[in-house]
């Protein structure tokens, strides 16, 4: 979390914190938009929750749809593209039977 210090954000580690992980049934496309459009309005408190956040939606269908939420305090145009990348890794190795 960014706790505030004299006006300004500082991070603050948490022992044992763990993000948000909302699992989400959608019963057709409208629900599913519904799903992600309402997990990406969600407002970032940098103050009392981690700055990151994430919603997995399954679709009536089997498909799913993972919506990442990360506040711009933790995260930037560089750091970005590297989580991508990794969670791209993991999920192919997953998909493959590497991991």
């Amino acid at each position: 979390v960014y706790r505030s210090v004299d006006g300004e954000p500082h991070q603050q580690v948490l022992d044992g914190a763990v993000p948000v992980l909302e699992q989400v049934a959608a019963a057709g496309p409208e629900e599913l938009r519904a799903a992600v459009d309402e997990a990406a309005g969600h407002v970032f408190d940098p103050a009392g929750e981690i700055p990151f956040r994430a919603r997995l939606v399954t679709g009536a269908d089997g498909g799913q749809v993972l919506v990442l939420l990360l506040h711009h305090i933790a995260g930037d145009g560089w750091s970005t593209p590297c989580l991508l990348a990794d969670l791209d890794t993991a999920y192919r190795a997953r998909a493959e039977g590497r991991a």
